[in-house]
């Protein structure tokens, strides 16, 4: 006790911190000289008296550090601004570097006797007053031997691309400071690594995911274990690096199609504005067997060994920063399929046939067995035939429908000479749907395109709206109400003759019989022996007692004239009507008409002998 000594004044002894007296009482004081203070004595022990532990800080920029020639001791503190700014983050450490006390608000808790204060944010010049409160016993320290972290630049501040570094300046860094990129999300997302140049210097590599939809990242940095300075935010760089842009497509969503055992190849392509490699992969659906994707280069390439239908898959496209695209893609491989089933038969008249085939892609039609007739060409793109030909031979032509990839499928078709075409003042030439057979449907082949519909059972068949007895087979009528045929439309003239040639078959099970036109009173002239007209069959269209019951060609060569606006024979308004009667007088029960000719001229006995002998060759008469 001989250092302690009083002091003349007060009578307050005075010393080291070694040489405070022994067994103080409560209330005591005593002025340290070691800590320049003079101090009480409580129940806790020495501390200081109240005044004497203030202290006050004036803010020399963003961050202030200072450090003090003593020690302040622990307690609470009051924080005064003199500019009453509160936007700062206080840290104050202990002689071994250890945080001690941490606050952004107006008041100070100090957990032990601290010599060092860290100031981050506030406004230059500002003075802050700390004045001492109270104290109480430390019993939580902290490891961590810097204040909070703060940044101030990243540099560069586009990382585009997987392994992209920036380095960030700041200040504060701990040998284990945490750096976050924030997108729009707010998600937190950890660099791929931290190299620590300084404490005030890093080295960050960007996450490998790296979403290019969120904005541009903002960068946190973060001592851990240590609060974040909020009050100053001096710990986030906003609007500090970017992530580069999606890659885009370029192929189209439908890819060529392939040929059918041949090797098959097709790129895929995404750019990126960045010049970044792009890798491909399937993600969702398959390839069609046989086929691969290179992941490098986009390539998809096979051999296909069957046909498919429509394949959809969804390939994904990455760029070396991570960024992704998608694209649904589709691939058929198929044969086209034939839509025309015939073709109509040529003769020395202009003719014309369209061919058609179906497919997903383009198709072109060529001949490949066989011949078309000389003067006859076919266009591939369209599948025309046309052309003008003498030729009077018939013949079967075999075509392929060929698609863009090059697969096809042929059809054969027989091409028929039929001089009928080619035998001047054709208006109609109905023909079956197939030989043999009784359709509801007449085509005009004579390019006049005067088709007819047709309804019938039992052997009753109905052209227009004409009436006939219920067996009875009306092909033409010509009344003034409802005519099937108005002859004027087919340019008929007063003085103009007509030749009418018609296939029938009888084909009903009692006696023989014929084909037999009326119309009830009103039978057209030259029939029935009633009028000048009459030239063939003495009334009879056809006479089956003498064909066996089967095939019968039928001509009617007429001279008619026309009164106003009516066809009229030499017995009136007529109804053009075939009815098939057996030797008894009664009507047939199954017979009907195969194919009707119409010239609206009177053709010479050879020009009826060559239609007559074509059509009889046709069904076998």
């Amino acid at each position: 006790m001989s250092d302690i000594r009083t002091s003349a004044l007060g009578g307050v002894p005075f010393g080291t911190s070694e040489n405070r007296p022994a067994n103080p009482s409560i209330g005591q004081t005593y002025y340290n000289g070691t800590l320049g203070v003079q101090e009480i004595y409580t129940s806790s022990g020495w501390l200081p008296a109240t005044g004497a532990n203030d202290f006050n800080v004036t803010l020399n920029g963003s961050v202030t550090t200072a450090t003090f020639t003593k020690e302040y001791f622990e307690g609470a503190y009051t924080i005064n601004s003199a500019l009453a700014d509160s936007t700062y983050d206080i840290y104050v450490y202990n002689t071994q570097g250890v945080q001690v006390g941490y606050t952004k608000s107006p008041s100070l808790t100090a957990t032990g006797n601290f010599n060092k204060i860290v100031i981050v944010g506030g406004s230059a010049g500002d003075l802050l007053s700390f004045s001492y409160k109270t104290t109480f016993t430390a019993t939580n320290t902290t490891s961590q031997f810097t204040a909070g972290a703060f940044v101030i630049s990243a540099t560069p501040t586009a990382l585009n691309t997987i392994d992209n570094t920036t380095t960030i300046v700041g200040g504060n860094f701990a040998s284990n400071v945490a750096v976050y990129f924030v997108g729009s999300d707010n998600v937190e997302r950890v660099p791929k690594s931290i190299v620590r140049s300084s404490d005030s210097q890093l080295v960050v590599t960007r996450p490998d995911n790296f979403p290019t939809n969120l904005g541009t990242y903002k960068v946190v940095v973060e001592n851990p274990g240590i609060t974040r300075p909020t009050g100053s935010s001096l710990h986030i760089l906003n609007n500090a690096v970017t992530a580069g842009t999606t890659p885009n497509w370029t192929t189209a969503t439908t890819l060529p199609e392939p040929l059918l055992n041949s090797a098959y190849s097709t790129t895929l392509i995404a750019t990126d504005s960045e010049g970044t490699d792009i890798d491909y992969s399937v993600i969702s659906g398959s390839l069609p067997v046989g086929f691969s994707l290179n992941n490098e280069t986009g390539v998809i390439s096979g051999t296909p060994q069957a046909y498919f239908s429509n394949t959809s898959f969804t390939v994904r496209a990455v760029d070396t920063g991570g960024n992704t695209v998608d694209r649904t893609f589709n691939i058929t491989l198929d044969t086209p399929v034939w839509v025309t089933s015939a073709i109509s038969a040529y003769a020395g008249t202009a003719y014309s046939q369209t061919l058609s085939a179906t497919d997903s892609s383009t198709i072109t039609y060529s001949v490949i067995s066989g011949s078309l007739p000389t003067g006859i060409t076919l266009n591939s793109s369209t599948g025309v035939i046309s052309g003008t030909t003498s030729e009077t031979s018939n013949r079967t032509i075999t075509f392929r429908a060929t698609d863009s990839a090059g697969n096809y499928v042929d059809r054969s078709f027989l091409m028929e000479y039929n001089p009928i075409l080619a035998i001047s003042g054709l208006y109609v030439y109905f023909q079956p749907s197939g030989l043999n057979s009784q359709g509801t449907a007449w085509t005009d082949s004579s390019g006049n395109g005067r088709n007819i519909t047709m309804s019938g059972t039992n052997g009753k068949v109905t052209v227009g709206a004409g009436s006939g007895s219920s067996n009875s087979i009306q092909a033409l009528d010509v009344s003034q109400s409802t005519p099937a045929f108005n002859w004027t439309t087919y340019g008929a003239s007063s003085s103009n003759n007509y030749t009418f040639i018609h296939v029938a078959r009888y084909k009903d099970s009692g006696t023989m019989g014929r084909i037999f036109n009326g119309g009830g009173a009103n039978w057209l002239s030259g029939f029935h022996g009633n009028g000048s007209g009459k030239q063939y069959h003495e009334g009879w269209l056809a006479d089956f007692n003498a064909h066996s019951r089967n095939w019968v060609v039928s001509t009617d060569k007429h001279n008619y004239y026309r009164s106003n606006g009516t066809v009229r024979g030499t017995g009136g308004n007529g109804t053009y009507t075939l009815t098939a009667i057996d030797t008894n007088g009664s009507e047939a029960s199954d017979s009907y008409i195969a194919e009707v000719v119409l010239f609206n001229r009177a053709l010479n006995d050879t020009e009826i002998g060559i239609v007559e002998s074509f059509l009889r060759s046709r069904y076998g008469i």
